[in-house]
């Protein structure tokens, strides 16, 4: 394999910490997409939610379980979660970085896209247009910090 290096372009670049101007804004879009999803999450919860959360509406049962506590300690569940994945991503290989963060990203691209549609009666166009908006996040972050000056 490569040597490991701090310099841009040399040695193996999946040895290296994902610390670029581009994999930062990857993390902080991750974050806002996840924080998305988080939203429409606790806004399309039944009126019988803010009494007894029990009757939570949540597809994924793994988040259910979480959902089921209330808002403050789904909020604040949320927030650890952020921190926690940001974190991992900011010490990961750039590589292995870059899947997790994509593999987030578009999870709760998903999850969020699915209220929008469904819950909040979006149709498939709220999906599209969400999905636009993600997609200019993901050209946005992964752009060279250095203006392009033409060919």
């Amino acid at each position: 394999m490569g040597e490991k290096t701090n310099h841009p372009g040399k040695g193996l670049a999946l040895n290296l910490p994902c610390k670029s101007p581009q994999s930062r804004r990857l993390r902080w879009l991750m974050v806002v997409v996840i924080l998305i999803d988080l939203s429409v999450t606790i806004l399309g919860q039944p009126p019988s939610y803010w009494l007894d959360p029990g009757t939570a509406v949540e597809g994924n049962d793994l988040y259910r379980h979480v959902v089921v506590l209330g808002c403050a300690p789904l909020i604040l569940a949320g927030l650890i979660y952020c921190a926690v994945l940001t974190a991992i991503a900011s010490v990961l290989p750039r590589f292995w970085s870059q899947a997790m963060l994509f593999s987030f990203l578009l999870g709760h691209f998903f999850g969020g896209s699915t209220w929008i549609c469904f819950h909040f009666r979006g149709g498939m166009a709220s999906i599209v247009v969400y999905g636009i908006v993600v997609s200019l996040g993901i050209a946005w972050s992964l752009a060279d910090s250095k203006p392009d000056h033409g060919p």
